[in-house]
């Protein structure tokens, strides 16, 4: 019999939804990110903590054989989830970064100098550094898979890529920035031609698609709970169970072992020997929890709405000349990234969250990606089945309100984006890199992307003059431009006193009791929005740093 999809039932499971934000409902779309928790995995976690609390596989008291059996039943249900041979092959971990990083350690003494790692353009920082991290240790050269304008795999540079020296693939199974599905089936095919090991990082794709990690024959797999409608701080790395054996423990302490003694140890079977220490229960038991809720709904239909709404905004969002998709691939989850000419993400976001809708800004820890395709960072808008068509229409209200005031046809949103902050930040003054400097800096700030250079130089009375080159957001823009304008002409000394004062206003105090000009108290509205304060703090903190390190090289 099959279950019907309910939407309005499915809503009421998720109790975070029911609320307001600023005074509109809540629209939650930032699902790549975090999906939100229905109330059987949030009671299964209170139950536990009131009921059930002990530690795991070291008591024969009633609370501790209740838990284990718990925590063990956890592993047997993902197992399941997954289509693992057995439930051996599930290891827990904290989430996907620290099963990928288990395995670039793990993984490092069969890679000699020479050898040859793969990963692709659009890979998450997770699946990134610790393999550049393994190359850096081993010798190994880390290779590119590249992709083409639309955001897709370039298979046939993949097979040019593959060789004798190749030891190891891993690639995202769905891009977390641009929703790309990736060919991982025909991935791990062409990998294991050459006895490659295939890592593929599922953090997008638990909770997007069925997996069978048996069908897909990958050598590795992983993925993160809190993505999947679970808890934070448990992840899964799936492994099969020969090559599992052959990987020496991650980590040493309680649990992993099997006899210790002051000569040797023996460690443990598997998958006791790759977690140390007690484990998160109470997370492995509510993103059990999460499966028992997933495997009441009738997935395969929740997986096609979720499609449906995407597909419903993606023709909404047509309907703006301004917005420029990034990433088009022909197979997508609901994921949506696009930017909207030269007006900054970071700006957008905040504006839609005063109209409640939530979604992410910024590079998404996919750095590389952004520089392939030239911007520094992107709007993403990510559904999950609990989204509503209504919810895509607060969307699109919230960024046509957007897109006009960041045009300047419209100059009102509250104290954020005050006249005075728009028009520097749309024409900002001291623009551009001088001929001469006698200082200099880079700013970045890794939440949303900003860059920042400044110059600064000094007249024959040591007088300052000060210039700057940014791309960044329309708050980050209009302070370094009013900050130019505020320390030209001054010494150094009371530039950075200057500095300081607003350094201390923008994290500790409030901008209006300090000596400063009318013009830099407008900055005083960024406090009432936390996330924007690097943004504003960012040249101020980057010029303190040209003149200190500046100093610092004349001792």
């Amino acid at each position: 019999m099959n279950k019907a999809f309910n939407l309005e039932n499915i809503r009421k499971d998720f109790p975070i939804l029911d609320q307001e934000i600023n005074g509109s409902p809540l629209a939650y779309l930032d699902n790549a990110a975090s999906t939100q928790k229905p109330k059987a995995v949030i009671d299964a976690i209170k139950n536990y903590y009131e009921q059930d609390h002990s530690n795991v596989h070291r008591g024969v008291h009633t609370l501790s054989v209740r838990a284990t059996e718990l925590y063990e039943e956890s592993r047997t249900k993902i197992a399941k989830f997954i289509n693992a041979n057995t439930s051996n092959e599930v290891v827990f971990t904290k989430g996907t970064t620290e099963s990928i990083n288990v395995l670039a350690s793990t993984l490092s003494g069969l890679i000699k100098q020479g050898d040859e790692i793969l990963i692709s353009t659009m890979e998450h920082h997770s699946n990134i550094v610790p393999w550049q991290e393994l190359c850096i240790r081993t010798g190994a050269i880390l290779k590119i898979i590249p992709i083409n304008k639309l955001g897709e795999l370039q298979l046939d540079s993949l097979e040019k890529l593959l060789g004798k020296k190749t030891k190891i693939i891993s690639v995202t199974h769905i891009s977390n920035t641009l929703g790309t599905i990736n060919p991982i089936k025909k991935i791990i095919e062409l990998a294991h031609l050459y006895n490659a090991y295939v890592v593929i990082d599922g953090a997008q794709a638990i909770a997007h698609t069925p997996i069978d990690v048996q069908d897909l024959d990958c050598d590795f797999y992983t993925f993160s709970g809190h993505k999947l409608y679970g808890p934070t701080g448990i992840g899964i790395l799936y492994g099969k169970e020969n090559l599992l054996n052959k990987l020496p423990p991650y980590q040493f302490g309680g649990e992993m072992i099997l006899k210790v003694t002051f000569e040797n140890t023996s460690y443990n079977s598997l998958p006791y020997k790759f977690e140390a220490g007690t484990p998160n229960i109470a997370g492995s038991i509510g993103l059990a929890a999460a499966i028992d809720y997933l495997n009441s709904l009738p997935l395969n239909l929740c997986h096609q709405y979720e499609m449906e709404i995407h597909d419903y905004a993606l023709d909404q969002l047509k309907s703006f000349s301004n917005i420029r998709l990034i990433g088009e691939s022909h197979k997508k989850s609901p994921i949506i990234s696009f930017i909207a000419n030269d007006i900054h993400p970071h700006d957008v976001g905040t504006i839609l969250n005063q109209k409640g809708v939530a979604v992410r800004t910024g590079h998404h820890c996919t750095m590389p990606l952004m520089e392939f395709f030239n911007i520094s960072g992107t709007i993403r808008a990510s559904f999950s089945f609990y989204n509503t068509k209504n919810e895509v229409k607060q969307l699109i209200g919230g960024l046509g309100i957007a897109f006009k005031m960041l045009s300047l046809m419209d100059k009102k949103l509250q104290s954020l984006y005050q006249s005075t902050i728009l028009e520097h930040g749309q024409d900002p003054r001291n623009f551009g890199k001088p001929d001469r400097y006698d200082e200099f800096a880079e700013g970045f700030n890794p939440l949303c992307g900003d860059k920042v250079n400044i110059y600064c130089k000094y007249n024959f009375n040591l007088e300052l003059e000060i210039t700057f080159e940014s791309v960044s957001c329309v708050i980050c823009t209009a302070s370094a431009s009013l900050m130019t304008t505020e320390l030209g002409g001054i010494s150094k000394g009371k530039a950075i006193e200057l500095i300081d004062a607003v350094l201390d206003g923008l994290h500790c105090s409030t901008l209006n009791q300090k000596p400063l000009s009318k013009q830099l108290t407008m900055l005083d509205g960024v406090k009432e929005f936390p996330s924007r304060i690097q943004c504003a703090a960012l040249p101020w903190a980057t010029t303190r740093k040209a003149m200190i390190e500046s100093e610092t090289r004349l001792e």
